[in-house]
């Protein structure tokens, strides 16, 4: 009756051209658009392959005007995917790309290179067959975005400061300073405010 889609929690969202684009969430396998004369939500798209994805990188590539949706975690059945879908916004269509990530990788930070070549793919949960259950990583992970490639770095981030030593969730932003592109990774605000922990790289 007044046009509700329950979506869960940790949907993606975008502004596109003016417009309001929802996608997933843990109770949500669809696209939605919010249509503004009409005012109400519309269904571009609805995934066949699970009920819900949260955890995924929703990425605007203005190059390719698309969106590329990487990663993330399904509900019924769960599973932390290794899945690249693209969606072209001329043509208002999803495809699964052929190439997928090297396994399921979800709850990640992430970052687009200025010239849009490159994701980075920071810290994910990953699902591998080297373990037993999903675990956060102190990698970086490397997607190309011409091939969608991906390739671990050979870095690893910082450790934590918990006793434990274990990965930590990160934040990444990056800054233009003049010559080089910096990119600054650090843990949760509360422990950057209480630490001041600045992790400082430079991408070539």
């Amino acid at each position: 009756k007044n046009n509700l889609f329950e979506t869960g929690s940790f949907p993606n969202s975008i502004i596109l051209n003016g417009k309001l684009h929802i996608i997933g969430g843990q109770k949500s396998n669809k696209h939605l658009i919010w249509n503004g004369k009409l005012k109400k939500f519309e269904i571009i798209h609805t995934f066949t392959e699970f009920k819900g994805i949260s955890g995924a990188i929703l990425c605007h590539l203005k190059s390719q005007n698309v969106l590329a949706l990487i990663g993330g975690t399904t509900y019924k059945p769960f599973k932390i995917l290794n899945t690249i879908y693209v969606f072209f916004i001329e043509q208002f269509r999803w495809i699964k790309y052929e190439y997928s990530l090297p396994f399921g990788m979800t709850n990640m930070s992430h970052i687009v290179t200025p010239n849009e070549q490159y994701i980075l793919l920071i810290a994910p949960i990953i699902d591998s067959s080297s373990s037993s259950s999903p675990t956060r990583t102190d990698r970086m992970y490397v997607l190309n975005t011409g091939n969608m490639e991906c390739k671990q770095s050979e870095m690893t981030l910082p450790s934590s400061n918990n006793n434990d030593n274990k990965p930590m969730p990160c934040h990444a932003i990056l800054s233009n300073y003049n010559t080089n592109e910096y990119l600054f990774i650090t843990g949760y605000i509360r422990i950057y405010a209480q630490n001041l922990r600045v992790y400082k790289l430079i991408i070539y």
